[in-house]
């Protein structure tokens, strides 16, 4: 396999990747964790672009090799793969997220410390939706094939070009979850805001 096949590849599976986490990561770091939206944003940005430039590659050639290790292959059953991805999720995220929240500016250690637990189990939750992404995505693409059995026979026989199509437009519908969740994480902290400087000013007003 030639380098710009490999670089393809890598592009390709790091934009499945970056295309499913995101949004789930962004409601999931705003929502549970408590972070604002620059923080969570900034972890967004760092984690997309730190896998292009080749942590999703290591995501990746690790799945591969782990799988290959245990004998998960296109034949094993649909729960043997499932139960892959997950431990293989939980594993990676434990030694992954401490590191990116670092970078992005978490330094209140009971923030980082929910933050890495919640996003660890979160992420072996993820396990199975991020490897179905990748192997969807090298199907939709004509890099790979994809012998999930939930992966439906109406896109799967697909002309190449529609399926192009609908891979980019799922990273596009990706982004735009990401600014919706975004958008309404600000809207209810600032009407929560409101609310109290209301309440505030009414009990003040009572008192006196």
């Amino acid at each position: 396999m030639g380098f710009t096949t490999r670089l393809k590849n890598h592009l390709i599976r790091t934009t499945a990747m970056a295309s499913e986490c995101n949004p789930i990561f962004a409601l999931f770091e705003v929502g549970v964790a408590g972070m604002s939206n620059e923080t969570s944003i900034y972890a967004r940005l760092i984690g997309t672009g730190l896998g292009y430039l080749g942590m999703g590659f290591i995501y990746d050639r690790g799945r591969d090799k782990l799988k290959e290790v245990f004998k998960i292959t296109k034949d094993s059953s649909e729960k043997a793969k499932s139960f892959f991805d997950i431990c293989y999720g939980t594993t990676f995220s434990l030694a992954w997220t401490p590191i990116l929240y670092a970078a992005s500016g978490v330094r209140d250690l009971r923030e980082l410390g929910y933050g890495v637990l919640c996003a660890t189990v979160f992420g072996g939750i993820n396990g199975f939706p991020i490897g179905y992404a990748i192997d969807s995505f090298n199907d939709l693409t004509s890099t790979g094939e994809c012998n999930r059995k939930f992966y439906p026979n109406i896109v799967r026989k697909r002309h190449p070009h529609i399926k192009k199509g609908i891979a980019a437009g799922l990273a596009v519908a990706s982004i735009g979850a990401t600014g919706l969740i975004y958008s309404g994480n600000s809207y209810y902290r600032n009407n929560n805001t409101h609310n109290n400087v209301t309440v505030s000013q009414n009990l003040e007003g009572r008192i006196k």
